[in-house]
C-alpha cells in the first residue's frame, strides 16, 4: 500500500490512520471467519459511522490454490457459508435477488461490501493483494456516507464519477 500507484485512496487513509482491522483464517476454519465477521458487524453497529469510516476488516484466508478459478470458487463458498450461518433475518428493505440493483450482501443485520482479491489475478492490480485470498470488508453505508458529502447522492451514482476521474489520468 505504500506504492504511490495503489488505487484505493480510502485504504491509504485507513492505513495512515492505523485503522485497518485484520482477521487471519487458518485452513478449514470457517468458524474463525464467522466469529470474526460477527465481531466486526457488532463493532459496526455500536460505532458511529464517522468513527469507523476508516476501519475496514481485511481477512486473509490461508488456503492456497492453483488457479484463479479455484480461488474464486472458494471465495464464493465463503460468502455462502457466511450467509448460511447468519442468525439474523434478512433486512426487509434489501431485495433477496442479487440481480436487483438495490441488493446488498447482509450479515448480522448489516449491509456489507466485499472486495475480493486473489493471488492468481493478473489483470487488475487491486484484485491481487499478495499470497492469500483476501476479503476487504466495509459496511455498505460507508460508501453512501462518503458519496453524499454535502450532496444528495448515493453509492450507486458514484461509478460514473470514479470512471471520469480515472479516465482523465
Amino acid at each position: 500500500m505504500q506504492n504511490p500507484e495503489f488505487p484505493c485512496i480510502f485504504a491509504l487513509k485507513a492505513y495512515k490512520l492505523q485503522g485497518i482491522l485484520f482477521l487471519f483464517v487458518p485452513i478449514c476454519q470457517p468458524k474463525t471467519f464467522i466469529k470474526g465477521m460477527m465481531e466486526y458487524t457488532e463493532f459496526v453497529k455500536i460505532t458511529p459511522i464517522d468513527k469507523r469510516l476508516y476501519n475496514p476488516l481485511v481477512i486473509f484466508f490461508q488456503n492456497s490454490f492453483t488457479s484463479l478459478f479455484k480461488e474464486q470458487i472458494f471465495a464464493w463458498q465463503q460468502l455462502q457459508c457466511l450467509h448460511n450461518n447468519d442468525t439474523k433475518k434478512w433486512l426487509e428493505h434489501i431485495p433477496t435477488n442479487p440481480s436487483d440493483s438495490a441488493w446488498s450482501f447482509c450479515f448480522n443485520a448489516v449491509e456489507l461490501f466485499f472486495n475480493i482479491s486473489c493471488p492468481h489475478h493478473q489483470i487488475f492490480k487491486n484484485r491481487n493483494l499478495g499470497d492469500f485470498i483476501t476479503f476487504i470488508v466495509n459496511p455498505r453505508e460507508n460508501f453512501d456516507y462518503v458519496a453524499k458529502g454535502d450532496k444528495k447522492q448515493t453509492f450507486s451514482q458514484c461509478p460514473l464519477k470514479i470512471f471520469k476521474r480515472n479516465s482523465n489520468a
